[in-house]
């Protein structure tokens, strides 16, 4: 997963979180052990003390055969597509149940196009789903941010817009409950339309490549055309995008006077 090309996919990803930053203040961590971490891309709409509300498709494709990454970039706008393909594949979301041949996750996460096995065409669009409202782990709610998250995920609480495009980190808890509580344990702040993308909290000051910088770049190329820095020029999605120019260097030195 790439987030400075693609800005992450909202459908479910199975994985651990092992990357450790610094710098936080220490506050109890949450009480119970989660049983399964997934991600959550969305639209803020509303933030308080221990809950972050995000507007998002959210949807779970399982017994795919085939996967494509279309990279293409049209009118300064990034159209690439993420294409699915298998024979039954299970594609579930938050009231909804298909069987399908085929799925197309556009680049800017606002639609997806499902192809059932009978043919049927159905077009999921981000602005027709209810917002979803998780709590938050008590190192959220306790003003910081997890441990055990990436410098991207350690933004807190206090850091969030409403408006802002944001990928969660959520914990599925309680094995036994139906469904599962959802905690949400890291929020990455992936775009702020008309805005700036603030510093990660557990960004290292040091380091040649910064979260907040990559996704202003980016944001700055969708809304003016802004050529995109070298150095988070991501030579993928924006494929045929030149990168800025670089100064020449004379090869063969001068002749001495």
């Amino acid at each position: 997963m790439n987030p400075p090309i693609s800005r992450s996919l909202m459908f479910v990803c199975l994985f651990l979180v092992t990357e450790t930053v610094s710098g936080q203040m220490p506050v109890a961590p949450p009480p119970r052990p989660a049983i399964l971490f997934v991600q959550y891309w969305g639209k803020v709409t509303d933030v308080g003390r221990d809950f972050i509300e995000v507007q998002g498709l959210y949807i779970e494709i399982t017994g795919q055969k085939g996967y494509e990454h279309r990279r293409k970039a049209e009118g300064g706008k990034n159209v690439s597509r993420q294409v699915f393909t298998g024979d039954a594949m299970t594609v579930k979301g938050p009231g909804r149940l298909l069987t399908a041949t085929r799925v197309e996750i556009e680049a800017d996460l606002n639609t997806i196009t499902v192809t059932a096995t009978d043919g049927t065409v159905s077009v999921l669009r981000r602005s027709k789903e209810p917002p979803r409202r998780f709590e938050v782990s008590d190192w959220l709610r306790g003003g910081g941010f997890g441990p055990g998250v990436s410098a991207s995920y350690s933004y807190r609480l206090a850091d969030i817009r409403v408006g802002d495009e944001v990928d969660l980190h959520v914990g599925q808890y309680l094995p036994d409950a139906n469904p599962p509580a959802q905690i949400c344990t890291g929020i990455c702040i992936q775009k702020r339309p008309g805005g700036r993308v603030p510093p990660a909290p557990g960004e290292d000051p040091m380091s040649g490549f910064k979260h907040h910088e990559c996704m202003n770049a980016m944001q700055d190329w969708e809304e003016f055309g802004t050529p995109i820095p070298d150095k988070y020029h991501p030579r993928g999605p924006q494929a045929g995008i030149a990168p800025p120019p670089k100064p020449i260097t004379l090869r063969i030195p001068p002749s001495a006077p």
